[in-house]
C-alpha cells in the first residue's frame, strides 16, 4: 500500500457565469437550467446574479456561483455547470461564457 495522504478536504469554490443577449427573455431563459443545476445542489451551493443596465444593444448577467464541498463533489458540480455553458453557448445565440475563479482549502487537515 502506498504511504500517499488522502485529500479529500472541504474546498470553497467560486464559479461565474454571464450571459450577454440583445433581450431580456432570452437572458432569464438561458440562466434557468444553469440556476436549476444550483438548486439541485442547494445543500452546498448559493448564488448571486447581478443584473446589467442595458449598455447598447447588449444585456448583461451574471451568476456568481459559491459552493462548499468536499473535492470530488467540487469537480462533478464544476464539470456539470461548464457543460451546460458550453451547450447554451454552441446551440443558441446569446453569449454564455463559464469562468471558474478559483477555490481554497477551508479543512485544515
Amino acid at each position: 500500500m502506498d504511504n500517499q495522504p488522502i485529500h479529500n478536504k472541504k474546498f470553497r469554490q467560486t464559479l461565474s457565469v454571464t450571459i450577454k443577449s440583445e433581450d431580456h427573455d432570452s437572458c432569464l431563459e438561458i440562466s434557468k437550467p444553469i440556476k436549476k443545476q444550483c438548486e439541485a445542489w442547494s445543500f452546498c451551493v448559493k448564488f448571486d446574479e447581478h443584473k446589467s443596465a442595458r449598455k447598447g444593444s447588449v444585456l448583461k448577467r451574471e451568476l456568481l456561483i459559491y459552493q462548499e464541498a468536499y473535492s470530488g463533489d467540487t469537480i462533478i458540480f464544476k464539470e456539470a455547470i461548464r457543460r451546460i455553458c458550453f451547450h447554451l453557448d454552441l446551440y443558441l445565440e446569446p453569449e454564455v461564457k463559464f469562468t471558474d475563479r478559483g477555490s481554497i482549502p477551508i479543512d485544515k487537515y
